[in-house]
């Protein structure tokens, strides 16, 4: 997961995905949309979050310049990583990560 937005009025969600990818981390790179999938989860304090979401997929050579503003850390982190590190810290992920990412697994090897 890189970035996370709302399309502005007028905006489709590829370009929001665009506009948010160089907002948050300073990259700019051809962006495919992956899927969509409906998101529901109940949180703390009884709040349900419930959302349909675009899932786009870029490739880039380049290191990201993140906004402090928007990016608390980031890092690169290998399928085989990500998955070990779930597994030990699941408190480290959201609810929404853990679902998307097993969608992103999915669809990896759908298309390979």
């Amino acid at each position: 997961n890189t970035c996370c937005t709302h399309a502005h009025p007028g905006e489709i969600p590829l370009e929001a995905a665009q506009r948010k990818l160089k907002e948050e981390m300073g990259l700019k790179c051809p962006l495919e949309k992956s899927f969509c999938f409906t998101y529901k989860a109940k949180l703390d304090h009884g709040v349900t979050e419930h959302e349909y979401e675009h899932v786009f997929t870029g490739y880039t050579e380049y290191m990201p310049d993140v906004n402090p503003l928007e990016v608390w850390d980031w890092k690169y982190l290998s399928s085989d990583i990500i998955r070990l590190d779930e597994r030990l810290h699941p408190e480290r992920y959201t609810v929404w990560f853990r679902q998307v990412y097993q969608k992103v697994l999915q669809y990896q090897k759908q298309k390979v």
